[in-house]
């Protein structure tokens, strides 16, 4: 009984602390003088150009900082945004629509970011040291292979096939044409992907209980966070060397970040993002067909 009460009491604990988990430094009564503008102030940073009062000369370990900040790992505002999108993920989002933008990692920066590091991981750098973009790669060009063979088999049988092969010929070059383009810039047709799939989603979740009146703008960037924390579940997969399986399904995750900044219950949460990526589904499986059958057609 003792135990379960200790427990209920750390439960609790960890719910206030997500939902305010930050406290800030306090200032420094010591007066310097900035190394860049040459204001004389009191406190952390110039209150003229911003740079910290912690400015020495470089050592190796000021040096190491550098180089990991080109990833964003010395970022105090990234290790932040980590620990936040995993632990507490709709109330850091809330936050930083709220204002407290300093504290974190900005969205899109983060996203690129991870796509990168997602390349190098399924590239090899994982546990099982797979290139798993070279299985990918292969498959492609095993399949393109397949439907060349069996293009020229069925025009040297019959010519009644003749128009047949050509519009299919037409329709897996469109299709292998779009393939391309997505996957030379998976960072921009994800957000491409990401703002699709932010209108049915908002139309659904715009005006929570806990935040009332959200603009669209907000909410997309609230979608490119939520991406952003199961991207970075994904890549934790993919250095364990996750199957594909498994890493679709963190994609369920998703309903948390939506439940805790919407504040909505989270059967309304679930339903209402079953409902809403139907639709974005069926829209965009609509217009592809659409646009290589014109696509095809135009070929041929």
């Amino acid at each position: 009984m003792v135990n379960i009460q200790r427990f209920k009491h750390k439960l609790q604990v960890f719910h206030r602390w997500q939902r305010k988990p930050h406290s800030v430094a306090p200032l420094s009564p010591n007066e310097y003088e900035c190394a860049t503008c040459g204001t004389r102030f009191r406190g952390n940073f110039c209150p003229r150009c911003g740079q910290s009062a912690r400015v020495s000369r470089y050592s190796f370990k000021s040096m190491f900082l550098l180089f990991i900040d080109v990833w964003g790992l010395g970022n105090q505002g990234m290790v932040h945004s980590v620990r936040d999108l995993i632990l507490r993920p709709g109330y850091m989002i809330r936050d930083y629509l709220r204002g407290m933008q300093r504290a974190y990692f900005p969205p899109f920066k983060m996203l690129f970011l991870i796509t990168a590091l997602s390349l190098i991981i399924d590239s090899g750098l994982n546990l099982r040291r797979h290139n798993y973009l070279k299985d990918l790669e292969n498959t492609t060009l095993a399949i393109d292979m397949g439907k060349d063979s069996n293009t020229t088999t069925g025009e040297a049988s019959t010519n009644e096939n003749v128009i047949d092969n050509k519009l299919e010929s037409a329709f897996n070059q469109s299709w292998k044409s779009i393939n391309n383009k997505i996957t030379n810039n998976p960072s921009l047709s994800e957000i491409i992907f990401l703002f699709l799939l932010a209108g049915p989603w908002y139309l659904f979740l715009r005006n929570g209980p806990s935040y009332p009146g959200m603009r669209f703008s907000e909410f997309f960037v609230a979608t490119v966070y939520s991406s952003n924390m199961i991207s970075l579940w994904g890549l934790v997969l993919s250095f364990l060397g996750a199957g594909t399986f498994l890493k679709s399904i963190i994609s369920l995750l998703v309903v948390i970040p939506m439940r805790q900044l919407t504040g909505y219950s989270w059967t309304r949460v679930i339903f209402s993002l079953i409902f809403a990526t139907t639709l974005i589904f069926a829209a965009i499986s609509l217009l592809t067909a659409i646009f290589i059958a014109i696509y095809a057609y135009k070929m041929a």
